[in-house]
């Protein structure tokens, strides 16, 4: 079976001391989301043209995850309208009614210029909480809704898993 533990750069039994089998089994509760930010495509233009170069218009973008008041973002890809971030992020949630919420942006000298976004109510993973989800995800305007031109998708990969290394609040513990 696949996990997120399978790619090397999570090393989870180096992190917390136990395979990630001995901790997705069981009716322990899962408080930690794991978040990889893949990819994006069919990103707008938003630099028109490079006046350098003179070539035709990109985009620099940038992704923004935010899960429980807690934000990271991705490093900025220059001059793309696809870009490969393959950057993963860790958050301790307790709360299967949080959401997690992913903006692009495009990185200017002085500014950033809004792409799209995209929320997932982490309820819809919870119920299959030991499974890898990997899924593209439609960029929506500022107002949450689709655009009839489409703004880009990005290509997201999350798993839940118990982490025992933290503690769990008073509220979540049984018996």
């Amino acid at each position: 079976h696949s996990s997120l533990a399978d790619h090397s750069a999570f090393q989870f039994k180096e992190k917390c001391g136990v395979e990630i089998d001995e901790v997705t089994e069981g009716e322990m509760p899962q408080n930690e989301l794991w978040i990889r930010v893949i990819r994006a495509r069919n990103l707008r233009v938003m630099d028109a043209r490079d006046f350098i170069t003179g070539s035709g218009g990109s985009s620099d973008p940038v992704a923004t995850v935010r899960v429980a008041g807690k934000k990271y973002e991705t490093r900025v890809i220059n001059k793309t309208l696809e870009p490969i971030w393959n950057e993963e992020f860790r958050f301790i949630v307790f709360d299967p009614d949080d959401f997690v919420d992913v903006m692009i942006e495009d990185q200017d000298p002085l500014s950033r210029d809004f792409m799209g976004k995209f929320s997932i109510r982490l309820d819809t993973l919870y119920q299959d909480k030991a499974k890898v989800h990997l899924s593209w995800h439609k960029l929506k305007d500022k107002n949450g809704r689709s655009t009839a031109t489409g703004l880009g998708e990005v290509e997201i990969q999350m798993q839940w898993i118990f982490n025992p290394t933290l503690d769990i609040p008073d509220a979540m513990k049984t018996g």
